[in-house]
C-alpha cells in the first residue's frame, strides 16, 4: 500500500485480540504470568520497529527526490581558456577566444549568453553543452580596459526545466583571458601596439627605396602617430604621408623612404626596424617610442637595394 506522497505505508499492527477486554479484567484481578509479560515486550518492540522503519523510508525517499532534482540541473566546470586560432585578424577590436567547459549535470543545456568582467561580448553565443563531455564556447570579445579582468564565467543556460544563471570559476592557473586582456589594456602593451600585416611593397628610384607596409594595432583605443623613423643602423628612413592616427579595426599603409647612410653598417643589417613615436589619448601615458619590425620580404628587398647602392 502506498500513501499519496509516494512513501510506502506499512500495515497497521493490531496488538490486541477480540478478547482483550476480558484479559484486561483478568489482569486486574491476578498478576500476569512471565509469558504474558514477554508478549507485551514483543508488542512494544514491534511498535517501535514500525515507527523506525517508516521514518527511515521517509528520509530515503525524500533524499532520493532531492538527488533526482539536483541531477536534472545543469552545472559546469571550466577548463583553461585560450585565444582562437584566427586570433585578431586585420586589427579587429574583438578577440576570438575559446573557453572549454564540461557540463557535470545529467541533462543538456543551451548556453545563450556569457559575461566575464573586463570584457564585452561582441557577438551572440549559442552552444549546446551535452552532459559529461567537454564543450568549447567560441566567442568574440572586446576587452574593457576600464575594468580589471575577472576570474569567473557568468553563463545563461537554457535547460529543459527553464533558464538558469550559472557562475563558473576559472582555474587558478588559467591566464588565457588575463593574457588577452593584458595584451590590449596593460600599460606595457604600448610597446607592442603596432604590427605589420601583409606583404611590404618595395620600389626603388634614383638612390631611394620606398616601402609600403600595411599596419594595424592590437589595442582597442585610437593611436596617434607623431613620427616614424629608421632604427636600422646604416639606413636612413623617414615616413611619407604619415597617417595622423590609427584606430582599430582600421589598417593603414605605412610608407617610408629609405637611403643608405653607411654601406658597411647597412650590409650587416639582419632586421629592418623602425621606431614609431605614438600617443594613446585614452590613456594617461606620455608619448612613447615603440619598435616595429618590418616583414622579412622587406628586409630581403632592402638588402638588394643596399647592394645596388654600395660599391663592391
Amino acid at each position: 500500500m502506498t500513501h499519496r506522497d509516494g512513501i510506502p505505508e506499512l500495515p497497521t499492527v493490531n496488538l490486541d485480540s477480540s478478547d482483550s477486554g476480558a484479559r484486561d479484567d483478568a489482569a486486574s484481578r491476578e498478576p500476569r504470568s512471565w509469558d504474558e509479560r514477554r508478549r507485551g515486550a514483543v508488542r512494544t518492540f514491534s511498535v517501535a520497529l514500525v515507527l523506525a522503519v517508516g521514518f527511515v523510508l521517509g528520509v530515503v525517499v525524500t533524499d532520493a527526490r532531492q538527488t533526482a532534482s539536483a541531477e536534472h540541473e545543469v552545472a559546469f566546470f571550466a577548463g583553461a581558456s585560450y585565444q582562437g586560432a584566427l586570433g585578431n585578424p586585420q586589427g579587429q577590436r574583438a578577440v576570438r577566444v575559446n573557453m572549454p567547459v564540461v557540463n557535470v549535470g545529467t541533462v543538456a543545456g543551451r548556453i545563450t549568453d556569457l559575461w566575464v568582467r573586463g570584457f564585452e561580448l561582441a557577438e551572440d553565443v549559442n552552444v549546446i553543452a551535452e552532459p559529461h563531455v567537454w564543450t568549447t564556447i567560441r566567442a568574440s570579445v572586446v576587452p574593457d580596459c576600464d575594468v580589471r579582468v575577472g576570474h569567473e564565467l557568468h553563463l545563461t543556460v537554457q535547460a529543459p526545466d527553464g533558464i538558469h544563471e550559472r557562475v563558473v570559476a576559472l582555474q587558478a592557473a588559467d591566464t588565457g583571458l588575463a593574457s588577452v586582456w593584458s595584451e590590449r589594456c596593460d600599460a606595457r602593451s604600448i610597446f607592442h601596439a603596432l604590427r605589420p600585416t601583409g606583404i611590404t611593397m618595395v620600389t626603388t628610384d634614383d638612390g631611394t627605396a620606398v616601402t609600403t607596409t600595411p599596419l594595424r594595432t592590437d589595442l582597442v583605443e585610437e593611436i596617434v602617430l607623431h613620427d616614424v623613423h629608421s632604427q636600422t643602423a646604416g639606413l636612413s628612413g623617414i615616413a611619407v604621408d604619415l597617417p595622423p592616427s590609427l584606430e582599430p579595426p582600421r589598417t593603414v599603409a605605412l610608407q617610408l623612404r629609405w637611403t643608405v647612410a653607411d654601406c658597411a653598417t647597412a650590409r650587416q643589417a639582419s632586421e629592418l626596424q623602425v621606431g614609431a613615436t605614438i600617443e594613446i589619448p585614452a590613456r594617461d601615458i606620455p608619448s612613447t617610442t615603440t619598435t616595429v619590425a618590418l616583414p622579412t620580404d622587406a628586409l630581403v628587398a632592402m638588402v638588394r637595394f643596399v647592394e645596388s647602392q654600395c660599391p663592391p
